[in-house]
């Protein structure tokens, strides 16, 4: 994957899932992107990727 073909909002939602999966603290996500409540965060930026349960 390389930057040419996303953009910077698909950045943030690959950023945010990667965050989840590896463990980092929600509320701690919400803060460093901006949102105002853990909900935005996870309900619009964390797309769970199944094949890695």
């Amino acid at each position: 994957m390389n930057a040419e073909n996303h953009n910077y909002h698909q950045l943030r939602h690959t950023f945010a899932t990667n965050c989840i999966q590896n463990g980092f603290d929600v509320k701690t996500l919400s803060v460093v992107l901006g949102h105002k409540t853990v909900n935005i965060t996870m309900d619009r930026y964390v797309h769970p990727d199944y094949t890695h349960e």
